[in-house]
């Protein structure tokens, strides 16, 4: 099936209208945040929960890089026979 460009925009158009869609500062256009989570009960108590929660704060050792035992960089390094 194709469609019209027109048949696009205008549909683009009125989905913008009455609020279902948003234009973002791109260009593009985005669900519109209320419908999309009022649609969607289970993922608005997530996010409810998240706004809530405390922030995420990284500590010395989260920073560092990761260490890799001997045996695992001996595995990395090795090519095994099948």
């Amino acid at each position: 099936m194709e469609l019209a460009e027109s048949t696009v925009y205008d549909a683009l158009a009125r989905l913008t209208t009455i609020g279902l869609l948003v234009r973002d500062d791109a260009g593009g256009h985005r669900i519109n945040a209320r419908y999309f989570f009022s649609a969607n009960p289970d993922l608005r108590r997530l996010v409810a929960a998240a706004l809530i929660d405390p922030p995420i704060t990284l500590d010395a050792r989260a920073e560092a890089p990761r260490k890799v035992g001997n045996t695992d960089a001996r595995r990395r390094r090795s090519i095994r026979s099948v």
